[in-house]
């Protein structure tokens, strides 16, 4: 799991740190895809998600559970699953891991 640091998730964000915070985090999933294998990239926040996939020709394939998308990407060899950051319960992570699994 690849998370932002707490000390920047308790203090208030504007756009900028977004945008940085959301950079650092594609930077480390795109080292950590080149150095191991994944099943999948599951990824929280529009932020991250534009980030991570940039401008790459995305094909979107349905969802595996509300308020996601299921897709790939040229850039990646696995599926891309995509949710809002302020979308779900608190068992919404675990929901998503659940129905990333049965797919």
């Amino acid at each position: 799991m690849i998370a932002a640091d707490a000390n920047k998730t308790s203090v208030e964000v504007d756009a900028t740190m977004a945008t940085e915070v959301a950079a650092e985090l594609a930077d480390r999933a795109h080292r950590a895809l080149a150095a191991d294998v994944f099943g999948a990239v599951i990824v929280i926040g529009g932020d991250t998600a534009a980030a991570l996939l940039g401008d790459a020709d995305v094909v979107v394939h349905g969802s595996v559970a509300p308020g996601t998308a299921w897709l790939t990407s040229p850039d990646f060899e696995v599926p891309i699953i995509t949710r809002a950051g302020g979308f779900g319960d608190e068992l919404a992570l675990v929901d998503l891991l659940q129905g990333t699994m049965r797919s």
